[in-house]
């Protein structure tokens, strides 16, 4: 009997407790799961209900987020009372979402309580559109390394924005390669191609056409693009002078590169040589400190000599880092910073001439003065040896008998 009087009085407390804790307001739908437009308005219509025909439920407060507003929050339900809430829901970019939306409220004796959670599933995209490429001109005639230049021309037809119109291609720049595209709106690039030296057999390179193909993609239109056409004329090549002058330009490059080894075109391990500049009288004076390895080092590279092909492609062998490629754009990065060596190089000249001819004018007064005080000395002896012969001649007259 016992038993069972207890077992009654838990049964009790159970349903008690769970009628207690139940929630008095509910939301429909309580789950989304949508697949929408990015960069667009979505309004998703919700319920909420307050279950309790005793009490109001107070200050209702709904979750949001930078994706996700409410045109309600804070909101009062009598009892037994439904209201239909819009959210606004947008994302700028394709984005993935699974997360969970709470809601809070208030109840009428002042308890805290949240209903059930919303689970938001949604995936968004961008729309699709179309686009449309024009050249102006992509046939030329150009040597090797020449540049060949025109525009071209993109327009969205679609009627949905073009999202990331990017442009690529091998040996090809442009000056604009990534933005988008209002619906009918049109954008001029203008582009620069070169068909790259051949790395050997240069001359039966010549005389043909090379196809440089040019992409043109995006995030929600199907890819388009157009060939570049450079015919190479026929033309002969000294390879082997052609590849001691590679090896040349390599060795150039590195000794300025280690003259200058702070700039960051010059990177890698470099030869460091720290120079001390001391004027005294206008002449320069320069004191080089080097460590036993840079000592060896430069003393290779002076006894290195490069006297055929096979030297040459073994060096350039081991130059594995430095490419005929990658020279062109070294290159090009260094013409600058040549150009005001070169220019630096010709001042000094010129201050160096003006030393050179004040020393040369000071050697010419100094001559002149020398043969001035040698005609003096010469005129003074002379004079000397006459008074010299006159006294002779007096004291013989004088010794003569009367």
């Amino acid at each position: 009997m016992n038993n069972i009087r207890k077992i009654s009085v838990l049964a009790f407390l159970l349903l008690f407790f769970t009628g207690f804790v139940a929630a008095d307001l509910e939301v429909a739908p309580n789950s989304v799961n949508e697949t929408l437009a990015a960069g667009e308005e979505h309004v998703l219509e919700f319920s909420f209900t307050n279950t309790n025909e005793n009490q109001s439920i107070q200050d209702v407060t709904l979750e949001e987020r930078d994706w996700l507003s409410w045109n309600q929050t804070g909101f009062q339900l009598n009892e037994a009372e439904t209201r239909d809430v819009n959210a606004t829901f947008q994302t700028e970019t394709p984005e993935e979402i699974n997360t969970i939306l709470e809601t809070l409220y208030e109840t009428e004796d002042g308890n805290q309580s949240s209903a059930n959670p919303i689970q938001f599933i949604a995936e968004t995209y961008y729309e699709e559109t179309e686009i449309s490429v024009d050249v102006f001109q992509n046939e030329f005639e150009r040597d090797f390394e020449e540049q060949a230049s025109s525009v071209l021309s993109i327009e969205n037809t679609g009627s949905e924005t073009a999202y990331n119109v990017n442009l690529s291609g091998d040996n090809a720049r442009f000056d604009d390669d990534l933005f988008d595209l209002e619906p009918g709106e049109q954008e001029l690039i203008e582009y620069n191609a070169s068909v790259p030296m051949p790395d050997k057999n240069i001359t039966e390179s010549t005389n043909q056409t090379y196809t440089l193909p040019v992409n043109v993609s995006g995030d929600n239109f199907e890819q388009d693009g157009f060939d570049i056409e450079i015919f190479v004329p026929f033309q002969e090549y000294d390879e082997e002078e052609q590849q001691r002058d590679l090896v040349d330009m390599m060795l150039e490059i590195q000794e300025y590169c280690s003259e200058n080894p702070d700039l960051p075109i010059c990177g890698g391990d470099m030869i460091e040589i720290v120079e001390e500049v001391e004027v005294v009288e206008e002449t320069t004076e320069t004191n080089v400190t080097l460590s036993e390895e840079e000592i060896t080092d430069l003393r290779t590279l002076s006894n290195s000599s490069i006297d055929t092909t096979a030297d040459v492609e073994a060096a350039l062998a081991q130059q594995d880092n430095r490419t005929a490629s990658y020279l062109e754009n070294l290159t090009r990065d260094l013409e600058t910073a040549f150009q005001q060596q070169q220019q630096a190089y010709e001042e000094n000249t010129e201050s160096n001439n003006e030393v050179l001819d004040y020393i040369e004018g000071q050697q010419q007064n100094r001559t002149i003065i020398f043969l001035l005080g040698l005609v003096w000395f010469i005129f003074v002896s002379l004079l000397g040896l006459v008074a010299l012969m006159v006294k002779i001649l007096q004291d013989s007259n004088s010794a003569e008998p009367w």
